[in-house]
């Protein structure tokens, strides 16, 4: 039983980065689209314009069966700079202005050539019930293009991030957006989003609780010495936490490790499976 956990362990690390649609402190609905009737996701607004769609689509989900798939094809239809989107907004009391927030979701694109291309993230925090004036209290937008979306799967995400004050609910929004650029065409895949509060314990993924997500936490994991063992959204936030220290270097900083340290870390663990299954057949 234990060289089969090994093995599902070392299969993970190998499709790394991964995020999950299980998170009981997820404060989002449907976060990974699996809700839905046809290409609409239930809880989702769907934005498109003329020359393409965005969709719920079965056609490369991260997990799951389904994900959110924007695309914009200036080759086929009219050069129209409309922006396609995926949104969620929630009501007065779905945020507690006292808490911080972790956002995270996975991404891909289906093409590196980005000409004409805008891609981003956005969270724009409300003042709904006019406590506080109404309107917007606060927003933050991360770019995708320069944190460097790939035709892979990747995690993409902000840390810590502080609610104005004002604020009683939010509105997410992924989007794709063309220019008025004839002869482009690309796509942009999300799932697996997840907003939920930061927990009094420290940084998610920091599993020893010993202020900082390092490689030691991964072997926690990896030994299911975690509650729940061997649980894939833990395994997300060591991921996105990975290489930071409580508290967090810089508020709403997107925190993507380098590749070459995943590398490391999985053969690492790819070493350490090696000689348990060694011992094991001799």
């Amino acid at each position: 039983m234990k060289l089969l956990r090994d093995f599902q362990v070392l299969s993970i690390l190998a499709m790394m980065p991964v995020f999950v649609e299980n998170a009981s402190a997820n404060i989002l609905l449907n976060p990974g689209f699996e809700i839905g009737t046809g290409d609409d996701a239930d809880d989702w607004l769907e934005v498109a314009g003329p020359s393409g769609s965005t969709t719920r689509s079965n056609a490369m989900p991260n997990s799951g069966s389904f994900s959110a798939y924007m695309m914009a094809d200036h080759i086929n239809n009219p050069a129209a700079p409309t922006p396609y989107a995926i949104e969620q907004i929630q009501p007065v009391g779905s945020i507690d202005n006292g808490l911080n927030y972790n956002l995270s979701f996975s991404a891909k694109v289906d093409s590196l050539n980005f000409d004409g291309f805008d891609m981003f993230y956005q969270i724009l925090w409300l003042d709904q019930d006019v406590s506080d004036g109404g309107g917007v209290k606060g927003e933050t937008l991360t770019q995708l293009i320069p944190a460097g979306i790939n035709t892979s799967y990747q995690s993409f995400g902000l840390i810590d991030m502080d609610v104005p004050s004002g604020a009683d609910s939010f509105l997410l929004r992924i989007q794709l957006s063309p220019g008025a650029v004839g002869g482009i065409a690309n796509g942009l895949y999300v799932d697996d989003v997840n907003l939920s509060p930061v927990t009094s314990g420290g940084l998610l993924g920091d599993f020893d609780t010993d202020g900082d997500v390092d490689g030691a936490d991964l072997l926690k994991w990896q030994r299911g010495e975690t509650t729940p063992a061997l649980n894939a959204t833990d395994l997300a936030n060591w991921q996105l936490n990975y290489d930071m220290q409580s508290p967090p270097i810089a508020a709403n900083l997107a925190a993507i490790p380098e590749p070459s340290a995943f590398c490391l870390l999985s053969l690492g663990v790819y070493s350490l499976l090696c000689r348990n299954l060694n011992r094991a057949s001799s």
